[in-house]
């Protein structure tokens, strides 16, 4: 026998004349000069639909170009090359947020360019600008001054500790929102730079790719500096992080999060995140948390962590790995986390079918729940209307 893998996916029976529209503009997007006036959220919709399709080109990004323009989100620009940017920049001048993924065509002659010519930018985020260099983040940096609050950037090999110097010396006051992940130069001797962004709300330095990570005491005194005022934290991907980073840095000096991902840390324990659990501001409560592809936690961290008083406002839970959690563990999600979206429990190996229902019943707001790996979890399970299930694994004949 060999095993496939299931989705349950609550899809409308009846498409709404809306979503039928979208699809059918994002089929005919070359004809997008007879469309008129669409409407924000549908023009995101769409899209969303160009991205997967990878249709965006130059021609047809001018669809979503509008002088009046204050945020603009393109999920894929892989298409288009350095002269489509600037078009970009001429006509949407009143920017504020820009946010670009698998943007290879952002190059140094592009990047600059983003802080002269949209004068009220405040929020950048790039993914995949592998042609910026180093001198056009620092002339970025310079040119945008205070004006940055937000910046996130991901896959980026060229990032350096001059450009990272240049952020702070330029926007540390203003900063509140950071991202650097997949950025493979990021090392601890940049963290006593970021000691001066004492505004940052959000701040996620992630996967600098390979066996490179940061490490404990250098994480503990950013944190001892900047944490207070800390809302959303992300430090996966680094497997030199123990479990002092969140007992000695995370309890005493970052009181507020409500969101928490610290995700592939091999090195943390159960009893560690237990502890941490046990002991971390008794007001505060997690509405997102990710820790998964972590071998070690187990039973304790999860029961550390429903026992809050504050785990009836978790929203989103990653224990995906969790591998030797028990059941009765488990059954804690469907009495403790009402508020519960997302849940992926993915090769948790007491998950089985009854769980499923628990939580089906006990957490009335459930949308999606991920159960890859999960092979007491069968064809079998309940569902209900409105929620999708991922990675049920059937049993299939050769």
């Amino acid at each position: 026998e060999k095993r496939k893998i299931v989705n349950y996916e609550q899809k409308d029976v009846f498409k709404s004349l809306a979503t039928t529209c979208i699809e059918i503009i994002a089929k005919h997007i070359d004809d997008m000069e007879a469309l008129g006036d669409i409407g924000h959220i549908n023009m995101d919709k769409i899209s969303k639909i160009l991205a997967k399709q990878r249709s965006l080109t130059e021609s047809t990004s001018k669809l979503f170009y509008n002088i009046e323009n204050t945020a603009l989100t393109l999920y894929d620009v892989s298409r288009l090359d350095p002269p489509a940017f600037h078009t970009l920049t001429a006509l949407n001048p009143n920017l504020e947020q820009l946010r670009l993924d698998y943007c290879r065509g952002v190059d140094s002659t592009v990047l600059p360019s983003f802080a002269t010519s949209l004068t009220n930018l405040t929020h950048l985020e790039l993914y995949g600008a592998f042609l910026a260099r180093a001198p056009a983040f620092i002339e970025f940096f310079k040119a945008i001054g205070s004006r940055l609050q937000g910046f996130r950037l991901t896959h980026s090999p060229r990032l350096d500790f001059d450009c990272c110097q240049a952020l702070v010396q330029n926007c540390a006051g203003s900063l509140t929102d950071l991202r650097l992940s997949n950025v493979g130069k990021l090392e601890d001797s940049w963290l006593p730079l970021l000691q001066r962004c004492t505004s940052l709300k959000r701040l996620e330095l992630s996967y600098p790719g390979g066996e490179l990570s940061l490490t404990n005491e250098p994480i503990i005194e950013l944190l001892s500096t900047i944490g207070r005022g800390l809302e959303h934290l992300d430090l996966s991907g680094h497997p030199q992080l123990e479990d002092d980073v969140l007992i000695e840095g995370v309890i005493p000096h970052a009181p507020n999060l409500t969101l928490l991902k610290m995700s592939t840390v091999p090195l943390l324990t159960d009893a560690g995140v237990a502890q941490f659990f046990t002991e971390y501001n008794e007001k505060a409560g997690f509405e997102y948390l990710e820790m998964k592809n972590n071998p070690l936690l187990s039973t304790e961290s999860l029961r550390a962590l429903l026992d809050r008083s504050t785990s009836i406002a978790i929203r989103e839970l990653s224990i995906n790995g969790w591998k030797e959690t028990e059941e009765e563990a488990c059954k804690l999600l469907s009495t403790s986390c009402p508020e519960l979206r997302k849940l992926d429990i993915g090769f948790v190996r007491s998950a089985d079918d009854y769980l499923i229902k628990e939580i089906l019943s006990g957490c009335p707001k459930i949308e999606e729940i991920s159960c890859f790996g999960c092979n007491r979890v069968t064809e079998a399970c309940p569902r209900k209307p409105g929620v999708n299930i991922y990675g049920v694994e059937a049993q299939s004949k050769r």
